[in-house]
């Protein structure tokens, strides 16, 4: 057998120990108690009280008073903040971009727009997207915000969700902001 190669040898398995490793496997599957793997990745935070849901990012969660919702903080200074509302409610027919930019300059000692634009969940709701640079007072001295809201339908009420940082960072953390505001969906809480 010069050079030729060799036939591979096969491994033949009869009847009976198929039987036998399929009833061990079926065995194994019933009385180990298998059950799905967990999804990978960050888990969804449901928030009941609001009807909706959300993979957050992996800051600090905050209760504050007064806000309905965790406050989640990054760990720089100033912090980077993402915080969801539902007490910013765009009146019927108005322009949300139009009314957001009214209510940030009665707000704001300064503000102005950046960009604005519509905006789609992972799951298909439909929002705008609006950044705006806003002036206010951090420890007694002018600092400079950068803010995207979100705005989504939710039944009669608009929820909004913010994402602040320092307007200096510029857009360092939209990837961020965007990837919550797009893992956003409304639930059906029972």
């Amino acid at each position: 057998m010069l050079g030729l190669p060799q036939p591979r040898s096969r491994v033949c398995i009869d009847m009976g120990t198929q039987q036998i490793i399929t009833s061990m496997l079926v065995a194994l599957a019933v009385f180990g108690g298998c059950k799905p793997a967990e999804p990978h990745g960050p888990k969804r935070r449901v928030e009941e009280a609001g009807g909706f849901s959300f993979v957050p990012p992996p800051w600090t969660a905050h209760k504050v008073e007064g806000n309905d919702f965790a406050v989640y903080l990054s760990n720089d200074e100033p912090p980077s903040a993402l915080e969801f509302r539902r007490d910013l409610s765009v009146p019927d027919k108005a322009d949300a971009v139009q009314f957001l930019v009214q209510r940030a300059e009665k707000v704001y000692t300064d503000s102005g727009l950046i960009e604005a634009g519509d905006f789609t969940t992972d799951s298909g709701l439909r929002g705008k997207r609006i950044v705006l640079e806003n002036r206010t007072e951090r420890e007694g001295r002018p600092t400079m915000i950068r803010q995207i809201i979100y705005l989504f339908p939710n039944g009669g009420d608009t929820h909004t969700f913010w994402g602040s940082a320092p307007a200096d960072a510029g857009d360092k953390f939209d990837p961020i902001f965007d990837a919550v505001a797009k893992s956003y969906r409304v639930e059906k809480i029972e």
